[in-house]
């Protein structure tokens, strides 16, 4: 990583940018983070919300220090859908209250939730963001999904021939995901286990995973800027509540570890890293939560009786039904 640079003042320049598969704007006039609509949480929370991260000491903004609050937020908070498939209503977008969910141990869930508090973090930090629309989707044209993820962009931190512009795209809400914040700018790089890409198109700029990423890629616009966590709420919903969400079809939990990513997809357990992919099944309720324990550190007071034992036969009951699909069609 090339040697930290200073942090350049909150200008951000009225022009429209191209950095690999993403669409992004590029402002320069009051801090960027002026028109996200997330407010600074109370110093008490702040240093309640480090503490859990194990980075107690890091309130100076640097891009070492953002470096690490990506990381170490991957590492200790999964991604994860386990709420929907306990009937639970959809979850509070505002980022505070988000940052409570996360704080009181009752699960980070998906993208709108985890950047949001992360938001709500960098804000009271000093950091300059702005938020963004984007559509994970497997066809890049297909623009029907714009809005079912939302990303960060921290503004101010301009490293020569890496970020020239200072831009940093900062994500813990895509389950495997990059590590680190990357730059803004057309490249492809490493991160073990993984090889992403950003490049340019005609549309802005498209976000490419790895082969064995969960996803194939996503869009990501930055023009409109979104003027809040509130402008989700009807994805949010849709992806919550509806019967052809993936959200609701099927149980997910993820968690970016330093060398690996770990995802638990119904009763698949799957471990990718430098070796290769190695799957395991789940197969019984005790082994179920304990999974979800010892890999994605959920709490298991976090349930009543009656919806562990709900949860697991929702689960069980819908990875039979797969295996019967699959098996039907294989005999065909």
């Amino acid at each position: 990583m090339p040697s930290e640079p200073r942090r350049t003042g909150s200008k951000v320049l009225n022009r429209r940018r191209r950095v690999r598969g993403i669409h992004v704007l590029v402002a320069e006039s009051p801090a960027a983070s002026s028109g996200t609509g997330v407010s600074p949480l109370d110093t008490k929370t702040v240093q309640r919300y480090l503490d859990l991260l194990g980075c107690s000491d890091n309130r100076s903004c640097s891009l070492g220090n953002l470096r690490q609050l990506q990381r170490a937020h991957l590492n200790l908070i999964a991604y994860e859908n386990v709420d929907i498939h306990l009937g639970r209503p959809p979850c509070s977008l505002n980022p505070a209250d988000s940052v409570q969910r996360i704080l009181q141990g009752r699960g980070g869930a998906y993208c709108y939730v985890q950047n949001g508090a992360l938001a709500a973090l960098l804000v009271s930090l000093g950091y300059d963001i702005s938020l963004h629309s984007c559509a994970v989707s497997e066809d890049e044209a297909d623009l029907s999904e714009r809005g079912n993820h939302m990303a960060i962009v921290v503004h101010g931190y301009p490293v020569p021939n890496v970020a020239p512009d200072g831009q940093w795209v900062v994500d813990v809400g895509l389950g495997d995901g990059p590590k680190y914040p990357f730059p803004l700018q057309a490249q492809q790089w490493s991160d073990t286990p993984f090889t992403y890409s950003l490049e340019p198109r005609p549309y802005g700029w498209r976000f490419k995973h790895d082969q064995q990423g969960s996803f194939v890629g996503f869009n990501l616009e930055v023009s409109p800027l979104a003027r809040g966590v509130c402008c989700f709420e009807e994805n949010h919903k849709s992806l919550w509540t509806a019967e052809d969400s993936s959200f609701v079809k099927t149980l997910v939990l993820q968690r970016r570890a330093e060398n690996f990513t770990i995802t638990l997809r119904g009763c698949f357990l799957t471990r990718i890293d430098s070796s290769g992919k190695q799957v395991e099944h789940v197969l019984s309720k005790d082994e179920f939560f304990a999974t979800m324990s010892r890999h994605f550190f959920i709490n298991e007071s976090r349930f009543t009786e009656l919806e562990r034992s709900q949860l697991w036969s929702r689960t069980y009951t819908a990875h039979k039904s797969r295996q019967q699909s699959l098996e039907a069609n294989s005999s065909d």
